[in-house]
């Protein structure tokens, strides 16, 4: 409980150095800081906390499930998928609605496909081959991306933030979509959490106590549709899912339900202090929010991957 106290306070320094600084102090006198403060700041900061929760939250259902470490929407090439599909979404002039539906079709088949190879191959080397398919698929679809790009030139800008995410672009209309999807999904994997943590266990043990397979196929779609609505306005912001589980899962103790919630806690400021840098380090130039957890999460991925392997010695 101390631990998540502290957690949250950090969160609410994030919150407010994201809202009122700005190579200093903001004046909320002027109404002009006033408009950018509720129409800009506050979206953002609003889709950072919960692309934190989102990408954290599934991240260990994907690891759970899939019994995999690197297993999270990017390594599995499901934000690749719904960024494909929502980049063509985009370009065909869709909706914001059917922009995010066009994102969940794409990620589901993602997901499927995935699954789908993994089953081809020898048990002994599923896990290992679940992520080589999903970087084959991120890969084929990154490829896809470029190619937009060279065919539909005017859409430019929009097609790259899908390949570089970034959360500075975000407008309430978009919010209107994310969250009432992302709050859903949330509070469902949260629901679930006895399901998960007897996956923790192992499928095996999981059966044998009574859990049923198609919980294995709900806690999938549901990560995947919440990732997929996400990243269908953020684009791809990878390292959240697949570093934030398991450096909780290994540094820090307690029973399931406070490790889901640290690891809510910790996605959270993980996205949010990468979107602040990257705002900060070299103004006006905004460094997009994806590139910054690839700064930050490389450091957590050496530093959990060293742990596991000493564990593993032991």
């Amino acid at each position: 409980m101390k631990r998540n106290n502290i957690l949250i306070a950090l969160i609410v320094c994030l919150i407010l150095c994201h809202l009122f600084y700005d190579n200093g102090l903001i004046g909320l006198t002027d109404p002009l800081n006033q408009s950018i403060l509720l129409e800009v700041r506050l979206p953002r900061v609003i889709m950072g906390v919960v692309a934190g929760i989102v990408l954290s939250i599934s991240g260990l259902a994907f690891q759970v499930i899939l019994r995999n470490n690197l297993a999270d929407s990017f390594s599995l090439g499901i934000a690749s998928g719904a960024s494909l599909g929502s980049a063509v979404g985009v370009i065909a002039g869709m909706s914001l609605v059917m922009i995010a539906l066009s994102g969940i079709v794409m990620s589901l088949l993602t997901l499927l496909i995935v699954i789908l190879l993994s089953m081809m191959i020898k048990v002994s080397h599923q896990s290992v081959w679940i992520v080589l398919s999903g970087l084959f698929i991120n890969l084929f679809c990154s490829s896809v991306l470029y190619m937009l790009i060279l065919f539909v030139p005017d859409k430019t800008r929009d097609i790259m933030n899908y390949l570089f995410g970034t959360l500075d672009n975000v407008t309430i209309n978009e919010m209107f979509v994310v969250l009432p999807v992302s709050f859903a999904g949330i509070l469902l994997l949260f629901y679930y959490h006895r399901p998960l943590e007897l996956l923790s266990l192992g499928q095996e043990h999981a059966l044998v106590l009574g859990l049923k397979t198609r919980f294995m196929y709900v806690l999938l779609t549901i990560a995947s549709v919440m990732t997929a609505v996400l990243i269908s306005y953020t684009g791809i912001i990878g390292f959240v899912g697949m570093v934030v589980p398991p450096f909780v899962r290994l540094f820090m103790k307690g029973n399931f339900i406070n490790k889901m919630c640290t690891t809510a806690f910790l996605g959270i400021i993980v996205v949010l202090l990468g979107d602040f840098l990257g705002k900060v380090i070299a103004p006006p130039v905004q460094i997009p929010v994806s590139v910054m957890m690839c700064i930050i999460g490389l450091p957590l991925l050496v530093i959990t991957t060293v742990k596991e392997m000493r564990i593993s010695r032991i």
